[in-house]
């Protein structure tokens, strides 16, 4: 018996530090943080788990498991918003005539939407008007003699002489260079555009 009790009685010391180490107060994930006396008698180390809570280990993991959670998903939404926005296209061979007079455009012209699509500034300056971009807005005021044209990227409202009009095509953005169809930057000017498919040749005159 006394064998026994002494037995009983070291058990009952290896296993009390244990019991008196916790407070018994759990959060809802039915864990802890072990206190400061605790972990200086290296009883546990952070967060645990009690009463059937999740032991796999401390809590901060379920918590760094939900940040990577919710970082996953706003990588996902800005890769879903970023392929919206992309725009594809192609170069185009097309070669442009400026009042019957052969001119360079560059960059070179691209293919969108099956269009062709001629770099704004460049065009514009072409055929002498004065080009404002204002990138608050993405808003583009071209001005030629008494003619202003404005545009916006995107958008197929415009306005000519203040008067507001749609306009067949939107201007679009590809490479940090606005571009716009064919028919859209010769109208707004006040000019006509003629497309010869055989030649793969624009031909803009007055």
């Amino acid at each position: 018996m006394k064998k026994i009790s002494i037995m009983v009685l070291a058990l009952f010391m290896a296993f009390s530090p244990l019991a008196h180490a916790h407070s018994g107060r759990t959060d809802s994930n039915g864990g802890h943080n072990c206190s400061d006396k605790s972990k200086a008698k290296g009883l546990c180390s952070g967060y645990h788990y009690h009463n059937g809570g999740n032991s796999s280990g401390s809590g901060s993991s379920g918590s760094s498991s939900t940040t990577s959670s919710k970082k996953t998903t706003n990588s996902n939404t800005k890769t879903s918003e970023a392929t919206k926005v992309k725009k594809s296209y192609s170069e185009s061979n097309l070669t442009v005539f400026i009042e019957n007079e052969k001119v360079q455009i560059d960059p070179k012209p691209i293919l969108f939407n099956s269009a062709n699509y001629l770099p704004l500034r460049v065009t514009a300056e072409l055929l002498g008007a004065k080009v404002a971009w204002d990138q608050g807005t993405n808003t583009i005021t071209i001005s030629k003699d008494d003619r202003t044209f404005i545009l916006t990227v995107d958008s197929t409202a415009a306005k000519i002489n203040d008067e507001s009009t749609t306009i067949s095509s939107a201007p679009i953005i590809v490479n940090n260079v606005v571009y716009v169809s064919i028919r859209v930057i010769a109208e707004g000017l006040g000019y006509t555009a003629k497309y010869q498919s055989d030649m793969d040749s624009l031909y803009i005159n007055k």
